[in-house]
């Protein structure tokens, strides 16, 4: 978790691939809304790229981590993860840390829901779902929408979306259990790095080294069984709470605002035409009814032809 202290701001989008196993599942979906629910993030969202994303920015980065590892030898951990901070820094990589666990975010999450989401991840010509974002409604519930594509005109469902969660989780995460050895099977992987060593064109202390580093290595695993309860502390990750938006951020003063998602990206919510016994003083009378009903659910509401009065910030000068 970032510093209390910080400002990390008020949206929080997050740009995914569409493996189901890994990005486009309940329990990352309950994360960006578990960060509305605390107040940490007025909106957050996800986007799982379509099917031809490979050359897209996010892809191009890996192409060339994978190009420059390979014609670089690597022969422990420290050396990789430096490897992976160097060549990532052309593309504003700020830095690379090895973690040695992580946290449990399913079993923090998944009591507190009403129950899982199903359905969203069918394949890349059917109806899976790409794009989600998740808002307060305003009683304060956290409420899910999404669309098959960011070209579409309208979000699922139609109406106020659906509520997440049942409870709000209290405190935090617990450290989340590694694999077992069998699983991994650690005794072929520790045979198979010992087993390079002679082949390692390096000077006999540096070898020493290495051989050194990953003996460590090994016997700071975790038992058989995953259990990291007893992680040592220098390897435990530091559990600090993010800050929050205050509720005057939330649009409405003391409450929180109503959805703006809105179907009406092609059409005007108001219909323009006159004529058969419709007037031009009906339209105006329709349009101001619904200025009024959207200023009454979000204090930001901004229409074509109003004024915008801004001050700058210790300025004391306005436009």
């Amino acid at each position: 978790m970032a510093n209390a202290r910080c400002s990390i701001g008020t949206r929080f989008n997050v740009l995914l691939d569409n493996t189901a196993a890994d990005n486009k599942c309940n329990v990352v979906l309950f994360f960006l809304a578990w960060l509305v629910l605390k107040d940490h993030m007025r909106e957050t969202s996800a986007f799982f790229m379509m099917a031809g994303h490979t050359y897209s920015r996010i892809d191009q980065t890996f192409r060339t981590l994978i190009r420059h590892c390979m014609a670089r030898a690597i022969y422990t951990v420290p050396q990789l993860v430096e490897a992976i901070a160097e060549y990532l820094g052309a593309y504003n990589c700020l830095g690379c840390y090895e973690l040695h666990h992580l946290w449990d975010w399913t079993g923090f999450l998944t009591p507190h829901v009403h129950e899982k989401f199903t359905g969203f991840g069918t394949g890349k010509y059917g109806s899976g779902m790409h794009e989600f974002v998740f808002r307060k409604d305003a009683q304060g519930e956290v409420r899910m929408w999404f669309r098959k594509s960011s070209k579409a005109s309208n979000w699922l469902p139609d109406g106020p979306g659906m509520l997440v969660f049942k409870s709000t989780p209290i405190g935090q995460p617990a450290i989340k259990k590694a694999h077992p050895d069998e699983a991994w099977r650690r005794s072929t992987v520790e045979a198979t790095v010992r087993s390079w060593f002679r082949w390692m064109p390096v000077q006999p202390d540096e070898l020493q080294r290495i051989k050194q580093e990953w003996g460590e290595r090994f016997a700071h695993l975790p038992p058989p069984s995953g259990d990291l309860s007893g992680l040592d502390e220098k390897f435990q990750l530091k559990w600090m709470d993010l800050p929050t938006i205050s509720a005057r951020a939330h649009g409405v003063e003391g409450s929180h605002a109503r959805s703006r998602i809105s179907g009406t990206l092609e059409n005007p919510p108001v219909n323009p035409v006159t004529g058969l016994g419709r007037t031009a003083a009906d339209v105006t009378a329709e349009l101001e009814a619904f200025k009024k009903a959207m200023r009454a659910i979000s204090a930001d509401a901004i229409f074509q032809a109003d004024f915008l009065f801004l001050q700058g910030v210790g300025k004391g000068t306005s436009a």
